[in-house]
C-alpha cells in the first residue's frame, strides 16, 4: 500500500498551526519531519523537490498533542447570579444594585500592584 503524503496546506488544516510554526517545529524535532519528494515537470524537464508529510505521522502527532476540552461547570441560576456578581466586583464593573463607587476599587487595585512590585 502506498504511503499517503500531505502537502503543507493539508498539514496546516489538520493541525491548526501556521506554515512557519510547522517548519520551525520540524527543524527543532518537535514535529514530524517532512519527506522530500522529487517531481519532474514535463514542460521544463526540471526536478522539483517538495516537502510532504506522512499522514499517519501527522495524525499521531495531532492525537498526542490534542488539548482537552475546557471543563464547563453548570451552576444553578441562583449560584450563577452570585458568581457573576462576584466577578463583577473583582473586575470593578458597576451593576444596577451596586452602590460602591469605582475610586475605592481603583485605590485597592493600585495598592495591591504597588505591594507586588515592592517584593
Amino acid at each position: 500500500m502506498a504511503k499517503q503524503l500531505l502537502s503543507i496546506d493539508q498539514v496546516v488544516e489538520l493541525t491548526g498551526l501556521s506554515q512557519q510554526t510547522i517548519y520551525r517545529r520540524s527543524r527543532l524535532k518537535t514535529f514530524p519531519e517532512p519527506e522530500k519528494v522529487t517531481s519532474i515537470s514535463s514542460s521544463q524537464q526540471k526536478n522539483k523537490k517538495k516537502k510532504h508529510w506522512s499522514k499517519t505521522e501527522i495524525n499521531k502527532w495531532v492525537k498526542a498533542n490534542a488539548k482537552p476540552e475546557p471543563k464547563v461547570v453548570k451552576l444553578e441560576p441562583k449560584e450563577q447570579g452570585k458568581a457573576e456578581a462576584d466577578d463583577a466586583e473583582v473586575l470593578g464593573i458597576m451593576t444596577k444594585d451596586e452602590t460602591v463607587g469605582r475610586p475605592a476599587f481603583h485605590k485597592r487595585l493600585i495598592d495591591y500592584i504597588m505591594k507586588w512590585f515592592k517584593r
